[in-house]
């Protein structure tokens, strides 16, 4: 198809040309905003069955207090406002997944390229957040970590 055809096909078919260009934008503007979900998002079925198999960290990004009221067990809190400041404590869990969870996936993209620009690990999110996980009936504990 040329040039001339194309052009031709578009101006007796305006409306089919209109949809096509409408629905590849919706397309590259979700991947852009959701497209980490898929290669980073995990179910609480599948973090299971990392921490059962591969010894996963887990990140919960939580407010100190949402973490000491119920976390999932075993997990480390390091509030979102300090991750940054805490890349040197999660380099001792080299070669370990690490998870992240928070309260929602809104601004998750961000720290999962703060991580994965400085540590070696893989960096995942459960989907859905700490709620997904309770959700599914999973254990949590109540209180600080020690």
């Amino acid at each position: 198809m040329n040039e001339t055809q194309l052009l031709t096909f578009i101006s007796q078919h305006w409306l089919l040309a209109a949809l096509f260009v409408i629905l590849l934008a919706m397309i590259l503007s979700y991947d852009r905003v959701f497209g980490s979900h898929g290669k980073s998002g995990i179910s609480p079925q599948q973090l299971v069955t990392l921490i059962n198999r591969h010894d996963a960290v887990i990140v919960d990004l939580r407010q100190r207090e949402a973490f000491r009221q119920k976390h999932i067990i075993d997990a480390i809190n390091i509030p979102t406002a300090q991750l940054e400041k805490s890349i040197d404590k999660l380099n001792q869990y080299e070669g370990k997944p690490i998870i992240l969870v928070q309260n929602n996936d809104t601004q998750i993209n961000k720290q999962i390229k703060l991580l994965q620009s400085k540590l070696t690990s893989e960096v995942k999110f459960l989907i859905g957040g700490f709620r997904a996980w309770q959700d599914a009936g999973l254990p949590t504990h109540k209180g600080q970590k020690k």
